[in-house]
C-alpha cells in the first residue's frame, strides 16, 4: 500500500535536492503551490501525469517517486538533508524579502516601516523586530499579509507563523531591549 506521507517527503526531498522553492515546483508542473504543499504534507498524490513530469524533472522512475526505492535488485536511497528554513541564511533571506517589498509599496512607505526591521527565525516563526511599539502594531496591521507571502514565495513553504516584536528603550536609557508581543499570524 502507499504511504502519502512517505511519498510527500520523498517529493520534498528531492525537490530540495534541486533547490527548488515549491513555487517553482508548482510553475514547472502547471499546478499551484498548495497542491505541491499538500503532497508535503501527505493529504493527497499527484496525479498520474504530474507523475510523469515530476519523474523527468527529478530524473526518477515513478516507481522511485512513490516508493522512495526500487523493487529491483538497484537501491534507490533518499539522501537526508537539512534544507529546512532553520538551514537558511535568515539575514539573507529577510535582506531578500525586504527587497521584494520595497518594490510593492512606495519607498516613504518602506523607509518608515520596514527599513529598520530585524527578523531571527526560532521554533518555526519569524520573529520580526522593530523599532518601537507603533511600527509593530503598524506592521501586523498593514503588511502582515504581504510579509508573509513574500517569505512563502522566497521559502516555497507555507507552514510557519510570523510575530512582531518591537525594542523598547528600558530605564537604564539607550540598551535596548526586545518586548515580546501578541501579534502574530499562522502562514496559509
Amino acid at each position: 500500500m502507499l504511504d502519502n506521507k512517505k511519498i510527500g517527503k520523498n517529493i520534498l526531498d528531492l525537490r530540495r535536492g534541486l533547490e527548488l522553492t515549491q513555487v517553482e515546483l508548482s510553475t514547472l508542473l502547471g499546478v499551484s503551490h498548495q497542491a505541491v504543499s499538500k503532497w508535503k504534507q501527505g493529504e493527497c498524490l499527484p496525479d498520474i501525469e504530474v507523475l510523469l513530469r515530476l519523474g523527468q524533472i527529478f530524473n526518477k522512475s515513478i516507481e522511485a517517486l512513490l516508493l522512495s526505492e526500487r523493487i529491483t535488485d538497484d537501491v534507490f536511497l533518499v539522501e537526508e538533508v537539512d534544507h529546512s528554513i532553520a538551514s537558511l541564511d535568515q539575514p539573507n533571506l529577510w535582506m531578500k524579502a525586504l527587497e521584494e517589498i520595497r518594490n510593492q509599496i512606495s519607498v516613504p512607505s518602506f523607509n518608515t516601516w520596514l527599513r529598520n526591521t530585524n527578523v531571527e527565525y526560532v521554533d518555526g516563526v519569524f520573529l520580526i523586530t522593530s523599532p518601537n511599539n507603533f511600527i509593530t502594531e503598524w506592521l501586523y496591521s498593514r503588511y502582515s499579509s504581504l510579509i508573509i507571502k513574500t517569505l512563502e514565495g522566497l521559502t516555497g513553504e507555507t507552514d510557519f507563523k510570523i510575530e512582531f516584536r518591537s525594542m523598547d528603550t528600558n530605564n537604564r536609557g539607550n540598551v535596548m531591549m526586545p518586548s515580546r508581543t501578541t501579534l502574530n499570524l499562522e502562514s496559509m
